[in-house]
């Protein structure tokens, strides 16, 4: 189960472990249930402990921000440069609203 925390009218999300095909079925399938029953609409995801993310990976987040397109909005934060450069090679980073800190991402939610 991934922990996660109500901060400032926002769910973050901490992500704990490094994401990939082994994994990235278990992860969506906590991170949807999860949003369907706490009935979510801003949602953080914290990488500060993911230092490495494949492409399984990458489309969790893809999945969760077209499937919610309208009801949710979603922030990453805390992302190491190499994930970074991931998402930006993918051109994902607009789309998925990367930002540096976990405070960032909760002002951008907020405003």
């Amino acid at each position: 189960m991934i922990e996660y925390e109500n901060k400032q009218g926002c769910t973050i999300f901490h992500l704990n472990e490094d994401i990939d095909i082994s994994n990235a079925f278990r992860i969506k399938e906590d991170i949807i249930n999860t949003i369907d029953n706490e009935k979510i609409t801003k949602i953080i995801f914290s990488f500060r402990k993911v230092k490495f993310i494949d492409s399984s990976g990458i489309s969790i987040f893809i999945k969760i921000k077209s499937k919610y397109e309208k009801e949710v909005e979603i922030r990453l934060c805390n992302v190491f440069d190499t994930i970074r450069k991931s998402f930006e090679y993918s051109h994902l980073t607009d789309f998925l609203g990367l930002c540096e800190t976990e405070q960032d991402a909760i002002d951008s939610l907020t405003k």
